[in-house]
């Protein structure tokens, strides 16, 4: 995949059991993902098979074409990486193609906040070149996103010949604080709903 974009998407459920719940009964992890010992099949194999199947639950009409992945992802291509597990919190790591796919955030969302509707997700992404770096926040409140283009003077601490010269710490700790901004940023405009109640 050419011009690579990481994203990490955290989902947060409102309880252990509900995660259990995404995870067993929908994604099927026990079906997908047993152990290597267990399966003549790489990881990678079977990650694909759990990603495929959890497609088609959030979006049956997909085809395994680019022009369908646009259309119903707003990326022509989504790889899954890995999936992490935490208390009541799990991370698909995922690389995509030339633009984040916020159609496919929206139905991830969505899907999940139907599971839960105290869920919420956390989506942070940058692009392999750092031609930019984003996140974006969803929940029952609302959804957010914002993202940072690094100057100029930034990347040319990237480029140097010299090893004595390089300066891609500095830039990492930038990009590190710019994205921690971002993070903030999302969290703070889905904190709160910005509905009007109904007059009673």
């Amino acid at each position: 995949m050419t011009d690579r974009i990481r994203i990490i998407c955290s989902i947060t459920f409102s309880s252990e059991e509900l995660l259990r719940q995404f995870t067993y009964d929908i994604l099927q992890y026990d079906t997908w993902m047993p152990n290597s010992s267990e399966s003549p099949t790489s990881y990678w194999e079977r990650l694909s098979n759990l990603q495929q199947h959890y497609f088609k639950i959030i979006c049956p009409q997909l085809e395994d074409t680019a022009n369908s992945y646009i259309d119903n992802f707003g990326s022509k291509s989504i790889i899954f990486d890995d999936l992490e597990f935490y208390e009541n919190e799990i991370n698909i790591i995922f690389e995509t193609a030339s633009v984040p796919p916020f159609k496919f955030f929206k139905k991830m969302s969505q899907h999940v906040l139907e599971l839960d509707s105290e869920a919420s997700l956390l989506v942070t992404w940058e692009h392999e070149n750092f031609e930019f770096i984003g996140a974006a926040a969803y929940n029952k409140n609302g959804d957010d996103f914002d993202e940072y283009i690094p100057t100029e003077e930034q990347l040319k601490l990237l480029t140097y010949e010299d090893p004595a010269d390089d300066h891609s710490l500095s830039f990492y700790d930038i990009m590190s604080d710019e994205m921690n901004n971002l993070v903030d940023c999302v969290l703070y405009n889905v904190s709160f709903s910005l509905k009007q109640p109904a007059n009673e």
